[in-house]
């Protein structure tokens, strides 16, 4: 189930790539037409910067999810296969 939603991620992700750069392609080239292109440029530039870092922050908490989820699993397999029933070697010991 996780990697289903990691993959529609994913793609919804490449598709919000494409879309905001696209946009912010034509919000730049439409206003080349002005005499004075610093500010759109600025702008531009700046709704680049947080677009990058909202993104960034929102696949990274992602990646660090999975991450935990996936060394939270091999915990548990290797508390299964390795570790003896507590109860039970606490009562051995006092024997």
């Amino acid at each position: 189930m996780n990697q289903w939603i990691a993959d529609i991620f994913g793609r919804l992700l490449t598709v919000l790539h494409v879309i905001v750069f696209i946009g912010l392609a034509l919000f730049w080239s439409s206003s080349l037409d002005n005499y004075d292109t610093t500010t759109p440029t600025l702008i531009t530039l700046g709704l680049l910067i947080i677009y990058v870092l909202f993104v960034g922050t929102i696949a990274t908490f992602i990646s660090i999810h999975e991450t935990l989820q996936r060394i939270e699993k091999l915990q548990r397999r290797e508390s299964n296969n390795s570790a003896p029933d507590l109860p039970t070697a606490l009562t051995k010991k006092r024997n």
